[in-house]
C-alpha cells in the first residue's frame, strides 16, 4: 500500500508542477515533490542499511573471543551466529522487502501515473 501511495504522491506533486499557473504554486509543488522523494529514498536507504549491517553480525560473533568463554556463552554465541546467517529485512507487507530497488519501483510507478494523467489531461 505504501508503494502505491508514495507513487501517487510523487505523481501528484509532479503533475502539480506541470499544471500550475503561478510561480509560487510551482515552488510549493517542487518543495513538496522533493520532500516526498526524499521520504521514499530515506526509508529505502535506512532499510538497506539495516540489511547490510545485519550481515556483519555473524562476522563480529565469529571474530569475537567466544572460544575462551564458558559453555553457556558458547551456546548463546552459536545461536546468535546461526540466526545472523539470515539478514534482517524490512518488508512492505506481502509485497516484498523495502530497499533501494523498491524505491526505484516507486519512482517508476510515479512515472507511469504521470504518463497516464498527462494523456488524460491533454
Amino acid at each position: 500500500m505504501e508503494f502505491v501511495l508514495n507513487s501517487i504522491n510523487v505523481a501528484a506533486a509532479a503533475l502539480q508542477i506541470i499544471t500550475v499557473k503561478t510561480a509560487s504554486e510551482a515552488v510549493f509543488a517542487l518543495v513538496f515533490l522533493i520532500l516526498v522523494v526524499l521520504q521514499v529514498f530515506t526509508l529505502a536507504w535506512s532499510a538497506n542499511e539495516i540489511n547490510l549491517q545485519s550481515t556483519k553480525i555473524a562476522d563480529a560473533v565469529y571474530n569475537s573471543n567466544w572460544t575462551d568463554q564458558s559453555e553457556e556463552i558458547k551456546k548463546i554465541m552459536y545461536v546468535i551466529l546461526m540466526r545472523a546467517q539470515k539478514p534482517l529485512e524490512l518488508t512492505i507487507g506481502p509485497f516484498g522487502p523495502i530497499n533501494i530497488e523498491s524505491a526505484l519501483l516507486t519512482m517508476k510507478g510515479a512515472y507511469s501515473f504521470i504518463s497516464l494523467m498527462m494523456q488524460t489531461y491533454t
